[in-house]
Parts: C-alpha cells; sequence; structure tokens
C-alpha cells in the first residue's frame, strides 16, 4: 500500500505535455532571438563600423530579448524548472538593470559608445545561444556531449567578459544618474558593488557544475540541475 501511495506520488509530480512543450518553445524562441542579436553584433563589426556605433543597431533589439527573460522568474515560481528562484531573480535583474536602469535612461555617447556595450553583447548572446540549445536538447532527451562541453567552459571566458562589460556601461552612467538623483547615484554605486562578491559565487558555482556535469561517474548531478520536463524526457526515451 505504502509502495503504490510512493509511485502516485511521483506520478504526479510528472510534468505535463503542455509544460513540455511549451519549454521547448520558449527555448527555441529564445534561442533564435540571441542568434539575431549575435548576427547583428557579427554584421557590423565584420562591415568594418566602430563599436562606437553598435549600439544604434543593437540597442532596441538587446533590450527587448533580454526583457522577455523575465519570464524565467516564472518559470522557476511556479516549478517549471529546478533553477534556484533566487539565483534566477539575481541574474535577470543584473542584466535588466543595465538595459533599463543604463542604456534606456541614460542612452548618452559615453554609454552607448563604451566598449563595454560589444563585449556584453557578444558574452550575453553566446551564451544563450549555448544555453537555450542546451536546454532543448536535454528536454527531448537528446545527450549532446559537444554541446554540454561548449556549455560548461566558454563561461571561463565569456563570464567575465560579460561582467566586465556591463560595469563598463555601469560607470559610464554614473554621472548622469548622480544628474538625476544622488539617491538614484548611490543605489547604483550599491548594486555595481554587488558585483564582486556575485561574481565570485556564481562562477564558483558554475567550476563546480562543470566538474560535475562533465564528469560520467556523478550521472544524477546532470539531473539534478534539469527542469522535472527534462528528467521525465530522457528517463522516458532511455526506455
Amino acid at each position: 500500500m505504502a509502495v503504490q501511495k510512493k509511485s502516485t506520488k511521483k506520478q504526479d509530480s510528472k510534468p505535463s505535455s503542455f509544460v513540455q512543450n511549451y519549454l521547448i518553445g520558449y527555448n527555441v524562441v529564445s534561442g533564435i532571438a540571441w542568434a539575431y542579436v549575435f548576427k547583428i553584433i557579427f554584421t557590423h563589426m565584420i562591415s568594418g563600423n566602430s563599436y562606437k556605433t553598435l549600439f544604434n543597431e543593437l540597442g532596441s533589439t538587446l533590450i527587448g530579448v533580454q526583457t522577455v527573460a523575465v519570464l524565467e522568474i516564472l518559470h522557476s515560481a511556479v516549478g517549471f524548472v529546478k533553477s534556484g528562484l533566487m539565483t534566477t531573480v539575481a541574474q535577470v535583474f543584473s542584466r535588466l538593470y543595465i538595459c533599463w536602469g543604463v542604456f534606456y535612461l541614460f542612452p548618452e555617447d559615453s554609454v552607448t559608445q563604451s566598449f563595454g556595450v560589444l563585449l556584453l553583447g557578444v558574452a550575453w548572446s553566446i551564451t544563450e545561444i549555448v544555453r537555450y540549445a542546451y536546454y532543448v536538447t536535454s528536454i527531448k532527451g537528446i545527450s549532446f556531449y559537444p554541446l554540454l562541453w561548449i556549455r560548461y567552459t566558454f563561461f571561463y571566458i565569456l563570464y567575465p567578459a560579460g561582467v566586465t562589460g556591463e560595469l563598463l556601461v555601469a560607470i559610464a552612467s554614473l554621472p548622469y544618474a548622480k544628474n538625476l538623483s544622488p539617491y538614484l547615484y548611490y543605489y547604483y554605486i550599491v548594486l555595481m558593488a554587488t558585483y564582486a562578491p556575485g561574481f565570485y559565487v556564481l562562477y564558483g558555482h558554475m567550476i563546480r557544475q562543470r566538474k560535475k556535469q562533465l564528469n560520467p561517474t556523478v550521472k544524477k548531478n546532470v539531473e539534478s540541475s534539469t527542469p522535472p520536463a527534462v528528467r521525465s524526457a530522457t528517463k522516458k526515451k532511455k526506455l
């Protein structure tokens, strides 16, 4: 009787096909959107244009695509994915701060023409293209080691590059924030002060995750960091 009850509970915890299909659709669309962001950057730079004029082409698209990521907070809150809610909130908010609190609020030349625009644009877009592609293959139960390796290796360069880019544009916005409001200025200072400990924690977390994910002897750790839909689909495919 107890065994049957446990089995029923486990069965009830399985995600619906709607959740799986929704996550696949969301990840595919998001991956394509970030590929478009990268395409804008690539074509702009390969055409011989200066990084100082990149924001003119990239700005509105970058802000729009990143803003859609607010949905990922909802995904975590309702249990569609296993990602920690507070971690997701912190990651999404830090980028929204750059998009809306810096680019949108202070579209001054010293901000939009910063080298940080190119740095964060490349880092964000490549990171998200890989991440969303990885999620899609995982939900479909497809094991593709090169993609797994890229996801847990490229961050060594992309994460520091992204953080550096964010700080460059954030620092450039400080004089304008101060003119608008001293309170906003100090608020931005506090936000930037959180980058150092935040980087230390998240970078260390990714290094530990890399060891777990790329080590075939700890397969269970790979499954524990994926959405319920991923684990369900993977098990079903193996059967």
